[in-house]
């Protein structure tokens, strides 16, 4: 009795494996594209809060007419370590009492949603950086694909440099 239960259920381990592992494996890629992702944002993240200290400690910010090259370059260091490139730069400040915004890189600006700081001078730096040459794209085939999504991170540093004579 006993052999004809385990001649009835052969293969039952084998097809469970069968059903199982292709869950198994999205689910791991899937794993492994988000921790990707959640990687990346923390380097735009990173270097969003390093252009906007070094744009609080910047001379001549009230009187320049384009983005200081500086700070992009401080951006493509930070995104460059994890192999990506800033898509977009915008430095918002109110430097000289008058809110100016300036940019760098293609795409729309983003000035966040956010207001602005109501008391004293400040800088607010946004980047953005796509993700289509970091992300594997491991999902295209499913229509789940994260490649031209755009990784933004905005921050606000009070202005720091004192003017010169007080």
């Amino acid at each position: 009795m006993l052999f004809s239960y385990r001649k009835h259920r052969s293969g039952t381990i084998a097809m469970e494996l069968l059903w199982n592992l292709p869950l198994w494996l999205i689910t791991l890629l899937a794993l492994i594209e988000l921790g990707l992702v959640l990687s990346s944002a923390q380097y735009v993240s990173f270097g969003a809060r390093l252009a906007a200290e070094e744009a609080s400690r910047t001379e001549f910010l009230a009187g320049a007419e384009e983005m200081p090259p500086g700070l992009v370059e401080i951006v493509r260091q930070q995104l460059g370590m994890n192999g990506m490139a800033p898509s977009k730069i915008v430095l918002e400040h109110n430097v000289g009492g008058k809110r100016r915004v300036l940019t760098w890189g293609d795409g729309p600006v983003l000035v966040p949603k956010i207001p602005p700081p109501t008391q004293g001078p400040y800088v607010r730096v946004t980047v953005a950086a796509r993700l289509e040459q970091f992300v594997p794209r491991l999902f295209r085939s499913l229509g789940l694909d994260l490649a031209w999504q755009r990784l933004v991170d905005s921050v606000t540093y009070p202005f720091a440099l004192q003017p010169v004579g007080n």
